[in-house]
């Protein structure tokens, strides 16, 4: 296989997510963003997913861990709550934001997992299960 050189603009969000995961798992921001890159994105079933952690590297299980809202969906998100306490708040919006809550419990369900196979690999994750570090933009 041959190696790239690839140079990207990212934004601070995703910048953050990289740092974060490079530091927790101890390896190189280059490791990490690669690790992020090469995490498989599915549409299965959670459970499926939940299941596919286990063939995760260490370094994919800490980006999960670090996975999140983007700015825009969690922005989108605060809006839609805001509204839902209003009689303007429409069908079509209830149902965008039943899927972003679920997509939140999703994230949440995967960051869970991900740490407990991180701690059964050795990591020390008790920091992390602390609720105030949930780094979810919501």
């Amino acid at each position: 296989m041959t190696d790239h050189a690839l140079v990207l603009n990212l934004s601070d969000e995703l910048y953050e997510i990289i740092k974060k995961t490079a530091e927790s798992s101890r390896h190189s921001l280059e490791e990490a963003a690669i690790a992020l890159l090469e995490l498989p994105y599915s549409l299965a079933d959670l459970e499926t997913e939940i299941e596919n952690l286990n063939s995760y590297s260490h370094v994919q299980l800490w980006a999960v861990v670090y996975k999140h809202l983007s700015a825009e969906q969690s922005a989108r998100l605060q809006v839609l709550i805001d509204k839902s306490k209003t009689p303007l708040f429409t069908g079509s919006e209830k149902t965008e934001l039943d899927a972003l809550v679920s997509l939140v419990d999703r994230y949440m369900l995967l960051r869970t997992e991900a740490l407990v196979l991180l701690q059964k690999r050795g990591y020390d994750i008790k920091s992390y299960l602390n609720p105030q570090c949930v780094s979810f933009s919501v």
